[in-house]
């Protein structure tokens, strides 16, 4: 698996778009207290991998991966997209680091990871028909590099060429 620093930030877009269709406060608080540390990650801030992991999965059992098996009332495909996109962030992270040994679930990050999370994104879409105009807009706002040949490839596959008329200015 290769690291793409523009991929890795059209999913960090992307997923923060998702805590709001989550149905507990606390499950969403905690999402985007997470969704802040992956993006000072992308920002090249100082967030250690064991941080970014210990919000995905940890002992204590108040992690993002706990929270999803819990909640039996918001979409399972919203928190498939949030627990593989906090995934990914940790193997970028890791992988900056220079660390060897990885935590077991990191170490299953791979290109399966990322097919999941654009289907089960896809599949947020037909769920929730606010969420193509709120996460194109957010795509057009932040500016998403289309010029990446994996951002683009996933763009299409979730929004069509210019399915909804709002194409990121690039």
């Amino acid at each position: 698996m290769y690291k793409n620093f523009s991929l890795a930030n059209f999913m960090q877009i992307l997923t923060e778009c998702l805590p709001l269709y989550l149905k507990k406060k606390d499950d969403i608080v905690f999402v985007q207290k997470t969704l802040e540390m992956t993006q000072d990650f992308l920002l090249e801030k100082a967030v250690s991998p064991d941080t970014l992991y210990d919000r995905l999965e940890n002992i204590n059992e108040e992690d993002i991966l706990t929270y999803f098996d819990l909640d039996k009332e918001s979409a399972s495909s919203v928190w498939v997209c949030i627990a593989d996109f906090v995934a990914y962030i940790c193997k970028l992270s890791y992988d900056e680091s220079g660390e060897q040994y990885l935590p077991e679930t990191i170490e299953a990050v791979d290109d399966m990871t990322l097919t999941e999370f654009f289907t089960q994104y896809k599949e947020n879409l037909s769920l929730f028909s606010d969420l193509s105009v709120v996460a194109t807009t957010a795509l057009q706002e932040k500016k998403v590099d289309l010029t990446d040949k994996a951002v683009k490839a996933y763009y299409i596959q979730l929004f069509g060429d210019d399915k909804y008329g709002t194409k990121p200015d690039c």
